[in-house]
């Protein structure tokens, strides 16, 4: 069970990532206009999902910096990542683009968020190929490929599987896929999302728990347990409403654009 975060700005962590507010980490308000976000695929426990999907979640360090003249780690100056390490992001990012294609191919016309996710990934992937940057921002450059594939890949799962089975009447309910999934207020989305195994949370009114049978009462999921909250030194913050505001997801999209430029910008100054 995970918890609606409250906080009313949205800020880059120490781990180059965005906390809660990140929709490949922890679920947030459904959005008609980013109704694939619930699709994105969850960490991987299993020893098979790790050796699938294990190379998104993995988190750089310092030993994966190298110089791009002897191969060996460096503390300080500009460096790339480990070839090895590069080469595993590009592989399952070359795979999935070929899938988008095929299945480009199979409809009249895509929706718009499919090339522009395509791009993302594919600039971000040279930039981590070929240009040696500072540590930070080599950390930066990792974070957004696999925050993009993840996204480009439930939104090709989310076109392929998860909306069919929502738009089938003779799909059978069962236990959810391993997803982020959505809060929601809305029982039609949630019964969307039921039929399409699917994560979700209904959110109810306060008011309303005097007419519900309680069955069972549990612990919800703290994010200190599964995230890093803390900012990144030296980085802006913008103000983006709670993350159960559909609102929100709009901003969360630029600001991320906007933040990463930032970033760079700032990294290459210092």
């Amino acid at each position: 069970m995970a918890l609606t975060p409250k906080d009313a700005k949205m800020f880059v962590r120490q781990d180059m990532r965005y906390g809660h507010d990140d929709s490949t980490l922890w679920p947030l308000q459904y959005s008609h206009t980013f109704c694939h976000l619930g699709a994105i695929r969850r960490q991987p426990t299993t020893e098979i999902g790790r050796l699938a999907l294990g190379i998104m979640f993995w988190n750089p360090e310092r030993g994966d910096f190298i110089s791009p003249e002897s191969g060996m780690t460096i503390t300080r100056g500009l460096g790339k990542l480990r070839h090895r390490l590069c080469s595993k992001l590009a592989d399952a990012a070359k795979i999935l683009l070929e899938e988008c294609c095929q299945y480009a191919e199979t409809v009249p016309q895509v929706v718009p968020v499919f090339p522009l996710l395509e791009q993302t990934l594919k600039l971000a992937l040279e930039r981590l190929q070929s240009v040696p940057s500072t540590y930070q921002q080599m950390v930066l450059e990792v974070t957004t490929v696999q925050r993009t594939y993840l996204e480009l890949k439930g939104l090709l799962e989310y076109m392929t599987v998860y909306k069919p089975r929502m738009l089938d009447p003779a799909s059978e309910t069962g236990h959810p896929d391993d997803c982020v999934g959505v809060f929601t207020s809305d029982p039609m989305i949630a019964q969307l999302f039921n039929i399409a195994r699917l994560p979700y949370w209904l959110i109810h009114p306060l008011s309303g728990f005097t007419r519900e049978n309680i069955l069972r009462v549990i612990e919800p999921l703290k994010m200190s347990w599964a995230l890093e909250l803390e900012a990144a030194e030296g980085f802006p913050s913008v103000p983006a409403g709670a993350n159960t505001d559909e609102k929100c997801y709009t901003r969360a999209e630029g600001f991320r654009i906007w933040a990463n430029r930032t970033i760079r910008h700032h990294l290459n100054r210092s």
